[in-house]
């Protein structure tokens, strides 16, 4: 009699386990992807960038990259971000430009935000003519 009622008590927490991770999986699908949004604008002594992204963990932090402009190997780091209390932020960066080649400009950057909190990621693309000088 012992071990059929063991047996039930395992079924049930069994079942009530699956059920409670059911929550987590729907909500990790039915997340709302994350938006990323960049504005450069072109001036003499280089770019400036505005980053702004959404659908991120509220209040959670954001890491902001850039891949190397061109004629450097070095990669745009913004700092530390935290999303506000709807998930959102905005950046705003100013760059020195880094090249003198025209051909540059064919080339592109590449902007990647990771939420930290999730580890989701948005990644966007620009052309890289604003970091041609002037």
């Amino acid at each position: 009699m012992r071990v059929h009622s063991a047996r039930r008590t395992w079924s049930s927490v069994l079942f009530g386990l699956a059920l409670a991770a059911v929550p987590l999986a729907v909500h990790a699908q039915g997340a709302a992807p994350l938006k990323l949004s960049i504005t450069i604008q072109r001036q003499a002594t280089g770019p400036v960038i505005t980053i702004t992204g959404s659908n991120f963990t509220a209040n959670g932090p954001v890491k902001l990259t850039g891949s190397p402009p061109p004629n450097t190997s070095q990669a745009i780091a913004f700092g530390p971000i935290k999303a506000d209390a709807n998930g959102a932020f905005s950046v705003r960066k100013e760059m020195q430009c880094t090249s003198k080649s025209q051909d540059d400009g064919f080339l592109e950057v590449t902007f990647t935000a990771i939420d930290e909190t999730s580890a989701r990621r948005s990644t966007a693309r620009e052309n890289a003519t604003p970091w041609i000088c002037q």
